[in-house]
């Protein structure tokens, strides 16, 4: 598998792999280098140590970077707009990366939102950092990067699967510490956090016996990842961290959130019940809405149009 060295305004460098070529995340821009995983990596170092004018064996995240650099770091913003009363901020779901949702900027390119595509660690173009594994660490990490951005204008979280109860979790310690709140919540794939979950023993289970557990459990491993092993070493780290966060996950009783929460699920999603789903209200001081959409867990590539629209409609009811 080919990857090609890519890199931003900061001069940071990562890897990105060769069957993403097009969903290059904004910010970005290649190098002109291309080959092999362990030859690109090697290439990062020697240039690093050029550049530092030290030796180095393996390529390493810097320890402290500037506001901008940090949002940068944190977020992909596939199609900016500048003029954008609103910013919605997309949190990924379990495994996956920014450009996993570069289909639902795209649809929105023209609307009077911007999407900012949250970009966890350890992944993408955070390849080099280490993922994290526990929600308080996550939220800790994405407060710290992003709330002056929250404070720039009003804003709005969607997050799906692993990533509505990051974005619900991020929400409660904004409103804890006295911070920006989002305006609305748009939580899909994720029955409410108080229900016990049916998560994965992620400790126990070894990296073949994971894999096979998390593709029988949603059936949406790409063949990309399963079928090649270098694409595999870069992703399970934070595919296990991930699915470790989850398990790991203890919810605590606190404030209903001000803002509002829309429901999205799809219809034959065997992980979100409708009884699951009306358990959110109690996580927010006004009346919930939901909405259903045919397919499974991962119905939202599919409905995208759709989805779209309720996005348009509920941010300009709360507006």
């Amino acid at each position: 598998m080919m990857f090609h060295i890519v890199e931003n305004d900061e001069q940071q460098r990562s890897l990105w792999p060769d069957f993403r070529k097009q969903a290059l995340p904004n910010g970005w821009r290649y190098t002109g280098v291309a080959g092999l995983r362990d030859e690109c990596l090697r290439q990062i170092a020697a240039d690093a140590a050029d550049a530092l004018a030290i030796r180095v064996s393996v390529p390493v995240a810097p320890a402290s970077l500037t506001v901008a650099g940090a949002r940068r770091r944190s977020i992909a913003v596939p199609f900016s707009r500048p003029q954008a009363k609103v910013r919605l901020f997309v949190f990924p779901h379990a495994g996956s990366g920014a450009s996993s949702y570069h289909f639902l900027a795209r649809a929105c390119k023209d609307d009077a939102f911007e999407v900012n595509l949250i970009q966890y660690p350890g992944r993408e173009m955070r390849i080099r950092e280490q993922p994290c594994a526990d929600m308080s660490g996550m939220t800790q990490l994405l407060d710290e990067d992003l709330r002056s951005l929250f404070s720039e204008r009003p804003f709005a979280f969607l997050g799906h699967s692993m990533g509505s109860l990051v974005a619900f979790e991020l929400a409660r310690r904004l409103a804890a510490t006295n911070g920006p709140e989002p305006r609305h919540l748009f939580l899909s794939g994720r029955q409410a956090p108080q229900r016990p979950a049916h998560n994965l023993p992620v400790d126990s289970l070894s990296d073949e016996a994971f894999l096979d557990a998390v593709g029988k459990r949603y059936n949406a491993l790409p063949v990309e990842l399963i079928s090649n092993p270098e694409i595999l070493a870069l992703v399970l780290p934070s595919l296990r961290a991930d699915f470790k966060l989850m398990a790991m996950y203890h919810y605590r009783e606190a404030m209903a959130l001000n803002a509002g929460l829309t429901l999205m699920n799809g219809v034959d999603d065997p992980w979100v019940a409708p009884d699951s789903v009306e358990a959110w209200q109690i996580q927010s001081k006004e009346p919930i809405r939901t909405h259903w959409f045919p397919g499974g867990h991962f119905y939202l590539p599919e409905t995208v149009t759709k989805v779209r629209q309720v996005l348009l409609d509920t941010l300009a009811m709360s507006g």
